[in-house]
């Protein structure tokens, strides 16, 4: 962000974690070289970003992955999406590292694609979708967005017919997409995926006002059912980078009445 010190991103997690809320950090420039002991929930740089994170050139999938590994052992984040351009994406965690193919579609416009994907998997982690179900709908949504001209916005049919299914989630809580599962760890699941855990409760736990889902219990994840036992959700804090072209002074300021 331009005008922002290098020290932004840990000013932001520390306010993310004053809050109870989780942070996913899709960043780049001399600012992501201070993240460490950040603790983001997910953060999702490009494979050139990840090579000048470790300063070296990654020749092969071990050295990708094992780079990855090395981000999350500094407490970068619990987990690595790293976009691979025409070669998809991988999800590293602690334990697992998934690669995920690309969707092929006619590029229209690469404008917005990365905000997509991210937009997507913080819609699916909020409804309780695995680490790889939320993954392999934020490629859906980043093809999406290239098959659009310009800089319109991926479009939801274009979205689940790329996912291959719909996504079942009710308008009220697309409306609120910012609420969260409150991932605080990435465990292996009895099927050998990664899943989430939710913490324990704390001092800083959301107000009771927050809506209450039932999400992660199970494995590899489980959404909402009336009547089940239910936890409390934290919100997402997601920080993107601004549009290219964009001004941030001219985005962020507000219309006077």
């Amino acid at each position: 962000m331009p005008g922002a010190p290098d020290s932004f991103h840990l000013m932001l997690g520390g306010l993310s974690r004053s809050l109870g809320v989780e942070l996913i950090l899709d960043s780049s420039g001399p600012a992501l070289a201070h993240c460490d002991n950040l603790d983001a929930l997910l953060l999702k740089p490009s494979l050139s970003e990840l090579e000048a994170l470790t300063g070296r050139k990654l020749a092969d999938e071990a050295a990708e992955e094992a780079a990855a590994r090395g981000l999350i052992a500094r407490g970068f984040a619990r987990a690595i999406l790293v976009s691979l351009g025409s070669r998809g994406a991988l999800l590293v965690t602690t334990n697992h590292a998934i690669r995920f193919p690309e969707i092929s579609v006619p590029v229209r416009s690469t404008v917005g694609a990365g905000d997509a994907i991210l937009a997507a998997v913080t819609l699916a982690l909020s409804l309780g979708w695995t680490w790889e179900e939320a993954v392999r709908l934020g490629i859906a949504a980043g093809a999406a967005a290239l098959a659009a001209p310009g800089t319109s916005l991926a479009r939801r049919e274009d979205v689940e017919r790329l996912h291959g299914a719909p996504i079942a989630a009710p308008l009220r809580l697309l409306a609120t997409a910012a609420q969260s599962p409150g991932l605080n760890a990435i465990e292996p699941s009895r099927e050998g995926r990664p899943s989430a855990r939710r913490p324990s409760a704390s001092p800083r736990s959301p107000p009771q006002s927050f809506r209450r889902l039932q999400l992660g219990q199970a494995g590899l994840g489980s959404p909402y059912r009336p009547g089940s036992r239910s936890i409390r959700s934290p919100r997402f804090a997601s920080s993107l980078r601004p549009a290219e072209g964009c001004s941030a002074r001219r985005a962020c300021r507000r219309r006077r009445p």
